[in-house]
Order: structure tokens, then C-alpha cells, then sequence
């Protein structure tokens, strides 16, 4: 069962990984207005979920950290110094592409190191988390997660976006990866095919939504995903007048969006290898490391705009184009991780 437990996670992380470079990618696409609008629907298919779903396996494989009394004080102060190496590296690049830029290590300027952060400080919370009541813990943290966009965001520790994605940590932590696989591959071989099925129109219909989404909306769902903002924020950056509840009402919806489509990919990929997925989810936390030295030597030159300002006005609308455009792209850097290289071995194998 270890084997194909294996196989079958490293390639969710593959696709996830892959999605995490395509949405940097087309995260510009989000200031270029319409010409940028069908890569910022695509955006906010991926953001989502994608993160979320990493974090839901981080959850997933972090049982091993306390056990029989004994707490694994390696691996949270591993997603720490690979943190702040990477926070350092980012904005020394930075800087020598000639922007301005602050260094502050508690906030990492909100930036992409921010999951390590917070990878960090849920592992540390494993003793506590292994006292508590499965549905205590999730459902109480679900309630202060859609409570907590009543007050001002803050990328102070990423408490934020600590707090905002705590559900998914949680509910990984409370599974295990055998129940998931029986969950997902099991049944007749009808039910798997039906099952397939429902996961294809589900993973549709989700993307379909935000092609009926304009700027405003589009841009108010883009700060919900990504977890740091206040529902005022959201509103007033966006534009949109809705009412506090309703925003509650849609962060509660965001999260079963995520369960759904969660269920969908896992039952959609495969238990055994496959090539590129496996070997890029093995590869997770390389990828995850180096591609923002190239993401952002891309964005130093306008990469994205350029290529969107090039797009037929048709395929500046539309959302299939620039997900078929972007996964052509994306997968270029998955081989840049060296294969020498195994640095999530050290994370991987603690939390098996």
C-alpha cells in the first residue's frame, strides 16, 4: 500500500504544483483589465483551490510529527529556515532587478514563502491538534476562519492566512492517506466510472462560473482565495456593496467549493505513476523553491503582459485558450529542479 500511496499523492502534488506556476504566471493578469481577463479567470479557478488542497496534504502528513509523547522539532524548524532563505533570496533578486523593496522576515511582504510559514506553525501546533476532537477541531476552526474576515487582515506571521486555511490543515490531519485511497478507488467499476464522471462536470462547472465573472467580481473572489484580507478589504479593493453576512456565507461556500473539486481531482488521477505528475510532486518543494526566481526575472521584463497584449481580442475573453497557453508553459519549469536535488525528502519522509 506504501508504494502506490506514494505514487498516488505525488501526482495530486504534481497537478498542484504545475497549477501553483501557472497561476504565478497569470497572477499580472489581474491589474491589465480586459485585456487581461480571461487569464485572470483562469486565475481565480486556480487560486481556489490550489493552495488550499496543498495544505490539506501537508495536514495529511503530519501525524508522524508527535508520536508516543515525542514531538519531531526538525520538521517545523525546516519549513522555517527554507522560508527565510527563500524570502532572502527572492528579495535580494529583487533588488537586483532594480526594485525598491523593504525586507520585514515577520511579514515576508506577503509574499509566496508565506505557505512555508504557515506549514511551520500548524506542524508545531500537531500536540495540541492530536488532543482535540476531530469535529471540535475543524468546526471550530472553521467558525473563526469565516469570523476572522470581520477584522483587518494582517500578513503579521501570516496570521491571516494561518488562520483562513487552518480548516484544510485540520482536516487533513484528522484523515489518513489509506481511508483516502479506499474513499476514492474503491467500488464497482461503474461507480469508479460515474464517479469520474460527476468529477469532470464538477472541475467544468467550477471553471464556467468565473466565465460569467466580470472585473469587480473576479477581483473580490481573488482576495478570498488568497486568505490575508478583511471582507472590507475585499469589498472596497474590488468595488463591490455586499453585505457582511453574505461575504461569511461565501467564504463558507469557497470551502466547499474546495472539498468538491478536492474530491473530483482525487478521484480523477491516478494510483500509479505517471511520469511527469510523479516525478513533479516528488519534486513539490524544489519547484515550489526555485520558480519565483524565475517568475519573477519574467515579470522584471512584462513576460505576461506582452504575451497577453500579442492574444487575439477572442482569446483575451475567453479562459480556455490561456489554460491551454499557460500548461505549454508551465511544465518547462518543472525540470528545472535539479533531480539530484531532494530536498523534500526531508519533509516528506518525517511526515509519512
Amino acid at each position: 500500500m506504501a508504494k502506490v500511496r506514494l505514487a498516488y499523492f505525488d501526482n495530486i502534488k504534481g497537478v498542484l504544483i504545475i497549477l501553483v506556476v501557472i497561476g504565478h504566471l497569470l497572477e499580472p493578469c489581474a491589474r491589465l483589465g480586459s485585456v487581461g481577463l480571461a487569464g485572470f479567470r483562469v486565475l481565480d479557478f486556480i487560486y481556489m483551490f490550489h493552495m488550499p488542497l496543498f495544505i490539506f496534504l501537508t495536514g495529511l502528513f503530519s501525524k508522524s510529527v508527535f508520536k508516543n509523547g515525542c514531538f519531531r522539532a526538525e520538521v517545523p524548524l525546516f519549513y522555517f529556515a527554507i522560508c527565510f532563505l527563500l524570502y532572502t533570496g527572492l528579495m535580494v533578486e529583487k533588488c537586483l532587478l532594480g526594485s525598491n523593496v523593504s525586507f520585514n522576515y515577520l511579514t515576508l511582504n506577503g509574499r509566496i514563502p508565506w505557505y512555508l510559514m504557515v506549514a511551520g506553525f500548524y506542524v508545531l501546533g500537531v500536540p495540541f491538534f492530536a488532543r482535540l476532537k476531530p469535529l471540535v477541531a475543524v468546526g471550530g476552526s472553521l467558525a473563526i476562519s469565516v469570523l476572522a474576515g470581520l477584522v483587518d487582515g494582517t500578513n503579521m506571521l501570516s496570521a491571516s492566512r494561518a488562520i483562513t486555511f487552518l480548516p484544510l490543515f485540520l482536516a487533513g490531519f484528522y484523515l489518513s492517506p489509506d481511508a483516502i485511497i479506499a474513499r476514492m478507488k474503491g467500488g464497482a467499476f461503474h461507480y469508479r466510472w460515474l464517479a469520474a464522471l460527476a468529477a469532470v462536470i464538477t472541475i467544468a462547472a467550477a471553471a464556467m462560473f468565473f466565465q460569467f465573472c466580470g472585473l469587480e467580481k473576479l477581483e473580490f473572489f481573488l482576495n478570498m482565495f488568497y486568505g490575508k484580507c478583511s471582507y472590507t478589504d475585499m469589498l472596497s479593493t474590488s468595488g463591490l456593496d455586499l453585505p457582511l453576512v453574505v461575504c461569511m456565507l461565501l467564504r463558507l461556500l469557497s470551502y466547499a467549493a474546495i472539498a468538491v473539486i478536492g474530491v473530483a481531482l482525487f478521484i480523477l488521477l491516478p494510483t500509479g505513476r505517471v511520469p511527469m505528475l510523479t516525478n513533479a510532486g516528488a519534486r513539490s518543494l524544489q519547484i515550489y523553491v526555485l520558480h519565483p526566481f524565475v517568475y519573477y526575472a519574467l515579470g522584471s521584463i512584462g513576460f505576461t503582459q506582452n504575451v497577453f497584449a500579442s492574444l487575439p481580442p477572442r482569446w483575451r475573453r475567453g479562459g480556455s485558450h490561456v489554460a491551454r497557453n499557460g500548461s505549454c508553459v508551465a511544465p518547462q519549469y518543472i525540470w528545472w529542479a535539479p533531480t539530484c536535488l531532494r530536498w523534500d525528502e526531508g519533509a516528506h519522509r518525517p511526515l509519512d
